[in-house]
């Protein structure tokens, strides 16, 4: 069982699988995950949030309502003109290119966006939704289109754990009712870390910067994005096992298999076509695709 132990200052957080399919929540609350993108960031009303574009010249095409929850950089966001926008709104549109549908693009909260395609409020969820076996129970996913690693993410000033067994007996920084919780809940409070439960991804982050927490746990692509935000402080990751990876999907109502069998053979499409790349890329905001891994921890 390999321990992938990373430095900031390269930072080498690897994902080991760009094309397989991940972001959510315990099973009483099936959804996914979000990173807001700051630490009072609340999802606005839809009225203010301008819809993502959907392919030119589908004026004839069946449409789709899509739900999204636009605060998990870099799958969704909102840019500076309140768009709905990143990778999942640019892959479900080459998606939808190929397939000849249009998504129509509507902001909702996580926490609602399965139940909202179970009961037929939505055609589609796209938000970076965890494939789960408690929520295949209730919707179809699509094949994963993103594996998400996990790690842990510390201050080096309070040293280095050397491997995953050195996190016993640290502070827990974690987002509330998501799959990290519970794995912190069930594999590290009974060994005696104590949890620090917060509101989101962002304030468990400064939960460690600010030394209130020792570690955080979240996905590698989350925790490369508060790399920006370290206020100069050196920090290191430490990736789990590769069998606690997270698989992405696109969810739609329990039998939909026509709108399953287009989201399928699209994303078997545009796996090549460069959409990946312009995200994950070498060259990209987040090259997860180049990065090495050190691969010291037992």
């Amino acid at each position: 069982m390999s321990r992938t132990l990373f430095r900031t200052k390269c930072l080498s957080l690897a994902l080991m699988s760009v094309f397989a399919l991940t972001a959510c929540n315990k099973e009483s609350a099936p959804a996914q995950e979000t990173a807001p993108q700051s630490a009072t960031t609340t999802a606005p009303a839809e009225s203010n949030v301008q819809q993502a574009d959907a392919p030119k010249d589908t004026a004839n095409l069946p449409t789709y309502r899509v739900a999204i929850d636009p605060y998990y950089p870099p799958f969704e966001y909102l840019d500076e003109n309140g768009k709905i926008v990143g990778f999942d709104v640019d892959l479900l549109d080459a998606i939808a290119e190929k397939e000849g549908f249009k998504p129509d693009y509507q902001a909702n909260e996580i926490l609602n966006i399965v139940p909202s395609v179970q009961e037929g409020k939505d055609d589609l969820g796209a938000s970076s939704i965890f494939i789960l076996p408690e929520r295949q129970e209730v919707v179809d996913y699509s094949e994963s289109y993103f594996e998400l690693p996990l790690a842990f993410l510390g201050l080096e000033k309070e040293g280095r754990p050397q491997s995953i067994n050195d996190i016993t007996g640290k502070t827990i920084a974690v987002q509330k009712n998501i799959v990290m919780e519970t794995i912190v809940d069930e594999e590290y409070v009974p060994k005696g870390n104590e949890k620090h439960g917060v509101k989101s991804n962002f304030l468990a982050f400064q939960n460690v910067i600010q030394g209130h927490s020792d570690v955080m746990i979240d996905n590698v692509v989350t925790l490369q994005g508060f790399l920006p935000k370290t206020e100069g402080k050196e920090i290191y990751t430490l990736q789990l096992p590769k069998e606690k990876n997270l698989q992405l999907g696109y969810v739609v109502q329990k039998g939909n298999t026509e709108l399953l069998n287009k989201l399928n053979s699209g994303l078997k499409k545009v796996k090549e076509d460069g959409t990946y790349d312009k995200w994950f890329g070498k060259d990209s905001q987040y090259p997860i695709v180049n990065m090495t891994v050190n691969t010291n921890a037992q």
